[in-house]
């Protein structure tokens, strides 16, 4: 059985997941790591995260995270993923105007962040933005002072099938 995480960096949880496995360089797989590095991460920063948010978050995020939608739409993977954790942790749905309007504001966020890395494509670097921006986000909303996140380098930039933006990407080791 595996040890649960005690470390409240969404980025040392990834890290370890993508050395431990061999994960495609390209996928919505990065979609859920990045939704389970989150909410392990939250929780070992003292959030009340419920036991039953990891399965509900897979479900949430299998309906949208689907290879090649970011392509096709728009919305990578990555962006239902952490708003479903945000979207579950305050109850947010239908109606619920508050709530609701938080986490459309934090998916704006999300997407904004993706958005300015640089082509082509990559799982990786959207994985960290994404992860970057909702350290700071939950950070802020929910006065986590231990929730953390360390700088990733990106060890799998001669991977990257459509070619790695080099030093143009924040995650590129220099």
């Amino acid at each position: 059985m595996a040890k649960a995480n005690t470390r409240p960096d969404p980025i040392a949880v990834t890290t370890e997941v993508l050395k431990r496995t061999s994960i495609p360089m390209l996928g919505c797989h990065h979609a859920f790591i990045a939704a389970f590095s989150l909410l392990s991460a939250l929780k070992a920063a003292g959030l009340p995260v419920p036991h039953d948010a990891f399965e509900e978050v897979s479900q949430r995020t299998g309906a949208q995270a689907i290879s090649g939608y970011c392509g096709l739409t728009g919305i990578c993977g990555l962006i239902p993923s952490l708003g479903a954790c945000l979207s579950f942790l305050v109850g947010a749905r239908c109606g619920t105007k508050r709530e609701q309007k938080m986490v459309m504001e934090f998916n704006l966020r999300l997407l904004e962040k993706i958005y300015l890395l640089p082509a082509p494509s990559c799982c990786k670097a959207y994985m960290w933005a994404g992860l970057e921006e909702a350290v700071f986000f939950f950070s802020k909303s929910f006065s986590l002072k231990g929730l953390l996140f360390s700088k990733p380098l990106c060890e799998f930039y001669k991977d990257h099938p459509h070619g790695c933006p080099g030093r143009n990407c924040p995650y590129f080791p220099t």
